[in-house]
């Protein structure tokens, strides 16, 4: 239905975006506030980002 309305989805490769975001201090910065079980929870749905 989208794509009928000529909506266009762009594919994104995630890696480059989560190399920068953990070299950065990004992650660290954020596991620091959410907490280490928060984390881990984060972490096993989304792949591990630190």
């Amino acid at each position: 239905m989208l794509v009928e309305k000529r909506l266009i989805f762009k594919t994104v490769d995630p890696l480059p975006v989560r190399d920068v975001l953990s070299t950065s201090g990004f992650c660290a910065d954020w596991r620091a506030k959410f907490g280490d079980k928060a984390w881990d929870l984060l972490e096993q749905a989304t792949g591990k980002l630190s």
